[in-house]
């Protein structure tokens, strides 16, 4: 009968573990290719190359100051431009007089409804 409860998997947790590590460790001592045979010959015992110093090979990044004026002044464009759209879109969707028309209900001005699925007319 196979113990399968809390104690037997304490009791065998050390084994597992060694196991991990020895299985871990024998990864290390895998064979690899040749590097060597990869390096063309005139490489081979060619000098290193010289050291240059950073700043000459990257870009010099903007200062924090500009880079922050450019910012702001994109966002300032940006809450400028979403204004506009929100002030377009604050007119009353219903002029006055469809107002009127719909308070009155539907009884009286019903008639004078166009049949184009009540669209105003294009030419007014």
């Amino acid at each position: 009968m196979r113990k399968t409860g809390w104690n037997w998997r304490v009791r065998h947790l050390p084994v597992a573990a060694l196991a991990a590590g020895v299985l871990a460790l024998s990864s290390g001592c895998a064979r690899v290719p040749e590097l060597a045979a990869t390096i063309r010959e005139d490489l081979r015992d060619s000098d290193y190359p010289r050291l240059r110093p950073i700043e000459n090979l990257v870009e010099p990044l903007p200062a924090p100051a500009e880079e922050a004026a450019k910012l702001e002044a994109s966002l300032e464009a940006r809450r400028r431009a979403l204004e506009r759209r929100a002030r377009a879109l604050r007119p009353p969707v219903v002029d006055e007089h469809d107002r009127e028309r719909m308070g009155r209900g539907v009884g009286e001005g019903a008639a004078t409804v166009p049949k184009t699925g009540g669209k105003k007319d294009a030419g007014g």
